[in-house]
């Protein structure tokens, strides 16, 4: 496993968000080192690591109080009530010869009653992978198992606890006294005191004697009554351990074997109801788009085309309406010329004007008619050609919900064909119980 990096949001004495990369430098320097003075928040980068990937079960959660509170406990003071808390760590895995990339991101944030709310997501090669979120907890264990991450997750300051060190001080310190008599003295001051306490007692009158030895059998009671509780909420306490742990063990084979979809089965079958039938309305949606004007989107450029030749066909018929008008009045001009017996260049210039404009026109109304369309096609297609922006922007939005939907929809049966059968995890309840 290589850890590429960390995020720490509102995290401990880490204000805001601070992204720290833990990549290499390169093959020839692996060593990423960190340097600072004691409450600068080192340990708390090595906790918020184990904490990102084993959860409650991370070596810097002590189980003296509830998770929640030490969630809490984690807060950073100067953050906002509503500030959202996280730890994010992204890391390279390699498995069967593949290096898959993994980021699991554990987040927590106050509610208005002072509720804690946890989620955690994960992502597999840049991925959203809620099922591995699921079973994110099976998944590590084959990584590196929550029982040994103290062997690779440490500090130097940690190193002193490997070797008991403590306790090594403290039985040094019991030999010390020893050797100097320091022992012999706490146990004279310890008898000395019995003593006081004796002589006072025989100074004392009758009645006042007999109160004292009632007093002092009292208390002989108790701490014998005391003794026998110390031994059995000892003895409780051992059993209490050692059934949480067969529980806790137990809880990691249920979850392995899929017990926690399980228990969510009627969850999952009510989101998957509820995907159908969203998936469903916006497949009829679509259908409904598809049987208005969308089919001509694919066929744009052929509109376009289109819409030329029509523009050329209405200018073709245009010329023919006015050629034939303009040989009409071109030969009442000519004859009105005649009868006036106007020989001048004025009247040669206008029949040439005349007979060339004609020749134009009749050049521009040659051209052949192919589509022969109505008169009101040119704005139909105008206005097709302004409603399909529209309608491939609601075809676009609604295909991109569907893809959605039925990706979600996969996930979904992801899950349904991990959750086991009921006779495979019986045991483990009947176990748990």
């Amino acid at each position: 496993m290589i850890i590429d990096f960390i995020t720490l949001s509102n995290y401990g004495p880490y204000y805001g968000t601070q992204k720290i990369d833990l990549s290499p430098v390169s093959q020839d320097k692996p060593v990423v080192l960190f340097g600072a003075l004691n409450g600068s928040g080192k340990t708390t980068l090595l906790d918020g690591m184990q904490l990102a990937l084993y959860g409650s079960r991370a070596n810097c959660y002590d189980n003296k109080s509830s998770f929640s509170k030490y969630l809490k406990e984690k807060i950073n003071d100067n953050s906002a009530q509503v500030a959202k808390t996280f730890v994010e760590l992204q890391f390279r895995h390699y498995s069967e010869g593949k290096e898959d990339i993994y980021k699991i991101k554990r987040s927590w944030i106050l509610n208005k009653d002072n509720k804690l709310l946890q989620t955690i997501e994960v992502w597999n090669n840049n991925k959203p992978d809620s099922l591995l979120a699921d079973t994110w907890n099976d998944f590590i264990e084959g990584v590196i198992p929550a029982s040994i991450a103290h062997l690779f997750f440490f500090d130097g300051e940690k190193i002193e606890d490997f070797a008991e060190l403590k306790n090594a001080q403290k039985l040094l310190k019991i030999a010390i006294n020893s050797l100097l008599g320091v022992d012999i003295i706490e146990q004279l001051n310890s008898d000395l005191l019995a003593l006081e306490r004796k002589k006072k007692t025989n100074l004392k009158n009758d009645s006042e004697r007999q109160a004292i030895e009632v007093a002092q059998k009292n208390v002989e009671r108790l701490e014998k009554e005391k003794e026998v509780l110390v031994s059995r909420k000892a003895k409780l306490q051992n059993e209490f351990q050692r059934a949480e742990y067969l529980l806790s063990k137990l809880n990691d084979k249920f979850n392995k074997e899929g017990g926690d979809l399980y228990l969510k089965q009627k969850e999952i079958d009510k989101e998957k109801i509820t995907l159908e039938n969203r998936l469903g309305e916006v497949n009829k949606y679509l259908i409904s788009i598809a049987s208005t004007s969308s089919p001509f989107i694919m066929v744009d450029n052929l509109l376009n085309n289109l819409l030329e030749q029509v523009n050329v066909e209405i200018n073709i018929s245009e010329a023919k309406l006015l050629n034939d008008k303009l040989e009409k009045r071109d030969s009442k001009i000519l004859e009105m010329l005649k009868q006036l017996k106007n020989e001048s260049p004025v009247s040669k210039n206008i029949e040439d004007f005349l007979t060339e404009d004609r020749a134009s026109t009749k050049e521009q109304a040659s051209g052949e008619l192919f589509l022969n369309c109505p008169a009101d096609t040119n704005n139909q297609l105008k206005q097709l050609k302004n409603e399909l922006p529209v309608v491939e922007d609601k075809y676009s939005t609604y295909a991109e919900l569907a893809n959605n939907l039925q990706d979600k929809l996969d996930l979904i049966e992801r899950k349904i064909s991990a959750i086991p059968n009921y006779d495979m995890i019986a045991p483990i309840i009947e176990d748990k119980k």
